[in-house]
């Protein structure tokens, strides 16, 4: 049985607390970057950071919520960090938090 431990990622969905979910992006490229939450009207602005990186904190993402990527406001593309793709590699990633752990 493998099983992976979610509690030591450095980039992708991290929850720190039950309120508020931080989302960590390598995209050096990208002159923009949205979260956008299936069911949300509105993108979620991802904020430039060094290297980069780009972060959001939101309360806004849920444990178990599906999400996609928006880059230079065009298209929508699924998390690479992601851990968990419920519905395949080409659709909405699968927030998942720190403790959980997934088992096959």
């Amino acid at each position: 049985m493998m099983v992976l431990e979610t509690n030591k990622r450095n980039i992708g969905v991290n929850f720190y607390n039950s309120d508020e979910a931080e989302i960590v992006v390598w995209a050096p490229k990208a002159g923009n970057l949205s979260l956008v939450i299936d069911g949300e009207e509105e993108p979620l602005q991802m904020h430039s950071a060094e290297y980069g990186y780009w972060k959001l904190i939101s309360p806004v993402l849920k444990n178990g919520s599906r999400y996609k990527l928006q880059i230079n406001h065009t298209g929508t593309y699924p998390d690479p960090a992601s851990i968990s793709q419920p519905e395949g590699v080409h659709n909405s990633s699968e927030a998942i938090g720190r403790s959980a752990t997934i088992g096959s």
